[in-house]
């Protein structure tokens, strides 16, 4: 049992460290999930949340769940969405990075071992797989709360 405290313990430190380290880990490692949704690319906004300088955005198409992270800006430009309203979206996973330990694939997105990712020194975004979320995504077209095109 100790062991295994131990274990846990020592793969929540690499993460931890590893994302504290380099913070744009999730935007050099990503996976473009919109050639997956070629029928529409439109999500429901159902949910606005946020956790110190950072919003969570909780979308819904079809019967997939997503939840995006989108730092505190401002912007004098886009447009600010709204709950109950579709947008065209480009998502891209934060958990799209190989992280293995001794062999052992620890990425959220394909273990309960390991459930959250820091997305700054002090807050860290966990996925919700009691309510259908297996991965975190941030748009490339949402600042803040403002939907734009996407660059």
């Amino acid at each position: 049992m100790k062991t295994r405290i131990i274990f846990f313990s020592f793969i929540i430190f690499i993460i931890s460290t590893s994302c504290v380290s380099n913070k744009h880990t999730e935007i050099t490692h990503i996976r473009n999930i919109d050639s997956t949704h070629v029928a529409s690319k439109l999500y429901e906004v159902y949910k606005i949340d946020s956790i110190n300088n950072y919003y969570l955005i909780y979308l819904r198409k079809d019967s997939q769940k997503y939840k995006v992270v989108s730092k505190m800006e401002y912007v004098p430009f886009g447009k600010k969405i709204k709950l109950g309203t579709k947008y065209d979206f480009s998502l891209e996973s934060l958990f799209d990075v190989d992280i293995s330990i001794n062999g052992i694939n620890v990425n959220p997105a394909h273990t309960s071992l390991v459930e959250c990712i820091y997305v700054d020194k002090m807050t860290y975004v966990c996925i919700e797989r009691n309510d259908s979320i297996f991965d975190l995504f941030r748009a490339k077209n949402l600042t803040g709360l403002y939907i734009h095109k996407a660059f």
